[in-house]
């Protein structure tokens, strides 16, 4: 009315109780971030006794059959791989015939546990002057079963590859895909013999 004083604002103190007032009936939720799961080292002990039923992959300058100069790449995950040592093994005829390989080496691969992957790959190559040839890789291993003891006896594990190169009408492309991805291969190219187990240290 008249006479009377226009009231003061306080916009800072208006903001506030604002604020406040929305504030109100919110609930506030805190989560919690779990720490970091601890990891330990192990190891994958493989103990690498032979192979059997594998194909010379060497010849002369003729086109005969001569051996093999075999080792097995095992990779665990995205890890580097580990190579066993190299054997040389020659063929005994002119027509070649499936060649038998004996390694008998222990191998250890670092894994940290809790592990991110459980994947083990292996692979029989062939050492070549010019460059190493795959003679076949097997099927999946999977590391848990690893620690559930499935493979602590020796077994028997498949190796799949291409069909021999001289006998393919398709792409090189074709040909390294059979080679490299199990689900691809076509043609058997021998069986390994090993024991897979977990080990807390390298004397195991």
């Amino acid at each position: 009315g008249p006479g009377e004083k226009a009231p003061l604002h306080d916009r800072k103190k208006e903001i506030e109780e604002e604020a406040n007032k929305q504030a109100e009936g919110i609930e506030i939720k805190v989560f919690k971030i779990s720490p970091p799961v601890p990891q330990e080292l192990h190891f994958l002990a493989v103990t690498l006794y032979r192979a059997k039923d594998v194909p010379p992959m060497d010849k002369n300058v003729i086109g005969n059959p001569t051996g093999i100069d075999g080792y097995v790449i095992t990779k665990f995950g995205d890890g580097d791989p580990a190579k066993s040592p190299v054997v040389s093994v020659k063929s005994s005829s002119k027509t070649g015939g499936l060649l038998s390989i004996e390694w008998k080496v222990r191998i250890f691969i670092p894994v940290m546990v809790p592990t991110m992957t459980n994947r083990i790959e292996f692979r029989l190559m062939d050492r070549d002057t010019i460059a190493d040839e795959i003679v076949g890789t097997c099927p999946i291993v999977d590391f848990r079963q690893v620690q559930d003891n499935k493979y602590r006896a020796p077994f028997w594990l498949p190796l799949y590859g291409a069909t021999y190169p001289e006998k393919m009408t398709y792409s090189s492309d074709l040909l390294k895909r059979q080679a490299t991805r199990n689900s691809e291969a076509t043609t058997y190219r021998g069986s390994l013999l090993m024991s897979l187990t977990e080990a807390m240290n390298k004397d195991k």
